[in-house]
């Protein structure tokens, strides 16, 4: 099947999952207002409430089937065809003039540590149900959902203006004692996100996280502390490598983005000092441990830009690609991924 008509395909996919629950919602309601006669009223609720759920379920798991199916297809074809490789946003004088500047990721930064401490007033001192909390709402509601859609678009873009990272690198400029990560964590990192994954599900279900804005706030001051700590303590991004849960699905999901950032290898080939790694003394080198030249895969690049303001061969590429087409040529699969992503 050729590019276009796949993406045809594809497209009617998606609108299918708007459009299919909607009328499948709409037809329970014609079947709810149905006269059922001198059924009893509770076998007459019985009758709504179980054809509405056949319907509704049948058609929601053909429309996520036939989502996923089509998704993966769309990234194995497109992937074969090459033409997306070709493309390098940074072409773009505008967008390469932004990914330079000194104030990227600032300018996102700033916003988003607004927001972070709006929400984490409003847990603490605003309405204490959670549907009347701005902070609950904009969490659990908003921000929770939306994430792996941002994910699986841009990558883990998210991570390069999260405001507790931007304040932890701070404290690390100023008072970091820069350690080298122990070697339990670079092994077992994600053995111990998946723990806090679990434990904090265990905490939900039994204190009531999203039920309770307090408990929201307590969990975020929480994390909020233990990636300062990891900051002041050990080099670079420890914490968002080794210890973020969220950051531990977000590399999964960036696996399927729609964004890769590789190195051009023959260009590579010239440098003699690994800028892009190490920094120049003016711009520090990748916080997230990761050496461009050799990077094949969008595990852990957050898109934060130092490589491209410290490489001095323009080697640096941003190329769309298909979605799904980094899954199906994973070089070493992980069990404690593929474990993480069922957790």
């Amino acid at each position: 099947m050729k590019p276009k008509k796949l993406l045809v395909l594809y497209t009617i996919l998606l609108l299918a999952a708007f459009v299919l629950p909607a009328v499948a919602n709409e037809q329970n309601m014609d079947m709810g207002n149905m006269d059922m006669g001198d059924m009893p009223a509770s076998d007459h609720a019985a009758a709504t409430s179980e054809g509405g759920h056949s319907m509704e379920g049948q058609v929601n798991w053909l429309v996520i089937a036939l989502f996923l199916l089509g998704t993966v297809a769309l990234g194995f074809v497109a992937f074969n065809t090459g033409k997306l490789s070709k493309i390098n946003f940074l072409n773009n004088p505008q967008i390469k003039s932004l990914l330079k500047s000194k104030w990227y990721p600032l300018i996102f930064v700033l916003p988003t540590m607004l927001i972070f401490g709006i929400l984490v007033i409003q847990l603490f001192f605003g309405h204490e149900e959670t549907a009347l909390n701005f902070g609950s709402v904009m969490v659990w509601i908003l921000l929770w959902p939306i994430l792996p859609v941002l994910f699986l678009v841009f990558g883990r873009l998210w991570c390069s203006v999260c405001p507790m990272s931007r304040v932890s690198d701070e404290v690390q400029r100023n008072v970091g004692m820069n350690k080298k990560v122990p070697k339990f964590l670079q092994t077992y990192g994600v053995w111990v996100i998946i723990f806090a994954f679990l434990v904090i599900t265990w905490v939900d279900t039994v204190l009531g996280l999203v039920e309770n804005p307090r408990n929201t706030g307590y969990l975020l001051l929480f994390v909020f502390a233990g990636v300062v700590l990891m900051g002041a303590v050990y080099e670079r991004r420890a914490w968002c490598r080794y210890l973020c849960f969220l950051g531990g699905l977000s590399s999964n999901y960036s696996m399927s983005s729609a964004l890769e950032l590789r190195a051009e290898s023959e260009k590579c080939k010239a440098c003699k000092t690994p800028t892009c790694f190490k920094g120049d003394g003016k711009v520090d080198g990748c916080s997230m441990f990761e050496y461009p030249r050799t990077m094949d895969s969008n595990r852990f690049c957050n898109f934060c830009s130092n490589c491209i303001k410290t490489c001095h061969f323009d080697a640096i590429r941003i190329t769309p690609r298909p979605p799904t087409s980094e899954l199906w040529f994973i070089k070493k699969p992980r069990f404690e991924e593929s474990f993480l992503a069922t957790a």
